[in-house]
């Protein structure tokens, strides 16, 4: 296993994802593999019994008592996700996320292919395998304001994934 999730959960993905992911070239490829906030953070959002900061009760606007209007935290780490990617041409994302953390993102039009059912793996997780300039553009059509936010207006776009007769080209010339 070449990924610290696969080992754990490549076997509970569905045939079309792990076909997918064999496909893909590894260089492409990055696990995100923590999308974790601080204890003392999430305890100040009395959101603190998860990972990632994000239940499905959490409320996204009463700042005055320490809660966000955005979950930006979790947005901020995703554009930080997507810097090092295009910095280092990574195409392809896969990850074992928390159900509630991908149902959060989902609303903000940041949504992961799931490939497998929840399965336990440093908690309750479910693997994901997402190819990352469709999964931006679907979001810049779902939620322009967040595109915005994680692309830095456009100006951080992954890569779209070169096929073997594409790298060959490239590398004749």
């Amino acid at each position: 296993a070449y990924f610290p999730m696969e080992g754990h959960c490549i076997h509970q993905m569905d045939q079309q994802a792990r076909d997918a992911f064999a496909g893909t070239r590894r260089r492409q490829v990055a696990e995100i593999s923590r999308m974790a906030v601080s204890r003392d953070f999430r305890r100040r959002l009395n959101e603190d019994k998860t990972a990632s900061g994000v239940t499905d009760f959490a409320c996204y606007s009463d700042s005055e008592n320490g809660k966000r209007a955005l979950p930006y935290i979790s947005l901020g780490l995703f554009a930080a996700i997507l810097q090092m990617s295009v910095k280092h041409g990574i195409t392809h994302w896969t990850a074992a996320m928390e159900p509630a953390l991908l149902r959060m993102l989902k609303r903000f039009g940041v949504e992961f292919d799931h490939v497998g059912p929840v399965i336990e793996y440093h908690g309750r997780r479910r693997p994901a395998f997402t190819e990352a300039a469709s999964m931006l553009e679907s979001a810049r059509k779902l939620r322009p304001d967040v595109w915005s936010l994680v692309t830095n207006n456009g100006q951080q776009l992954p890569a779209k994934p070169m096929d073997n007769y594409e790298a060959n080209d490239r590398r004749v010339a």
